[in-house]
């Protein structure tokens, strides 16, 4: 089984990684963020709540990976699992397709480096995109920004980053 996921993994890394998606950023006060999307890897309550209270005016929906490949609790957040991804990419889970229903003002990746998660970065819709510097991926976000991810400073850090980002050109 170990060996299926092997392959799938390198089937999304060669189909993820072809292009970047063509979009236009648009950076927001944090403020005007009305739709936010974070994806991590693992649940972490102590981020949810700073990024909960850093952008108080955007509903913030989640996106983890979840160990199990069937989801029996009911949420309004999304979880992924190697299972909902075919070996040519396709999304075969019905919940994860309506995330790419939504338009996001920004997406939050907080994920490792998982195909699977680059993937779906490249499909969702998004006005702007931040991520780790040292992410292999970095190529696709708007916004770079060094840290660790499990460190309660880094929303902070993201925060500042978009308040003096928004306010340059502005008199």
């Amino acid at each position: 089984m170990k060996g299926l996921n092997g392959i799938k993994k390198l089937f999304l890394k060669k189909a993820a990684l072809k292009k970047r998606p063509t979009r236009k950023p648009l950076l927001k006060s944090i403020e005007g963020f009305e739709n936010i999307l974070v994806i991590a890897s693992e649940k972490n309550d102590e981020i949810e709540e700073l990024v909960r209270k850093s952008f108080i005016h955007a509903k913030i929906v989640h996106l983890e990976r979840r160990e199990k490949k069937v989801e029996k609790i009911q949420s309004d957040n999304y979880t992924i699992h190697s299972s909902d991804i075919s070996l040519t990419g396709k999304v075969k889970n019905d919940k994860l397709r309506e995330l790419f229903k939504h338009q996001f003002d920004l997406i939050l990746d907080l994920s490792d480096d998982d195909p699977i998660f680059t993937g779906m970065i490249e499909k969702i819709e998004s006005s702007f995109l931040i991520g780790r510097s040292n992410s292999k991926r970095s190529f696709l976000y708007d916004l770079s920004v060094e840290g660790d991810w499990n460190n309660k400073e880094l929303i902070p850090i993201i925060t500042q980053q978009i308040k003096l980002l928004s306010q340059h050109g502005k008199k």
